[in-house]
């Protein structure tokens, strides 16, 4: 019953758990692509993971990478403390609207996307350790969804389906 366990173990054996991975994995990438950039996994801040899982085997990493899904660029404050390299590597904004859903931050206008991407950029780049992002999706996804279970049809966007611009985002 991991309920019985004491947390700071649990805590010991997730950090280890971490590090052996990112030992593992780094051992066999220097040893093909000795020149190789390791950027963490891109994991999703509070999702399936956890700050002892993300930070465990950091001593082995080039620089931490994150996919999160949040209004709050607040997270990044968490892994300054390890003076790592920092990248966003997927977020966006969306829109309930056109048949499509918002699950992952969502907001209620088009302009409201523009102001929060500004706002979580301007943010994430003040940090010294922030170094870049990758904004997660220039289209939109189809509003008969995408072919895997969970069926997600989401205004994430820069464009329609139809390749016609959001400029309310976009102008912002």
């Amino acid at each position: 019953d991991i309920n019985k366990v004491p947390a700071a173990d649990v805590s010991d054996f997730i950090r280890h758990a971490s590090e052996r991975y990112y030992c593992i994995v780094s051992k066999v990438i220097k040893r093909y692509d000795p020149n190789h950039l390791l950027l963490g996994s891109s994991l999703t801040v509070g999702w399936h993971s956890s700050e002892e899982w993300e930070t465990g085997g950091i001593h082995l990493l080039d620089a931490i990478s994150f996919d999160t899904y949040t209004t709050s660029p607040a997270w990044i404050k968490t892994y300054e403390k390890y003076e790592k390299p920092i990248l966003l590597l997927e977020f966006s904004f969306s829109v309930a609207a056109r048949g499509l859903t918002a699950i992952h931050a969502p907001v209620n206008s088009q302009k409201e996307r523009g102001l929060y991407y500004r706002y979580v950029v301007e943010q994430l780049a003040a940090s010294p350790y922030f170094v870049g992002f990758g904004y997660f999706l220039y289209y939109d996804q189809a509003v008969t969804r995408r072919n895997l279970p969970d069926g997600e049809n989401c205004n994430f966007g820069l464009v329609n389906q139809q390749d016609q611009p959001y400029y309310e985002m976009l102008e912002e």
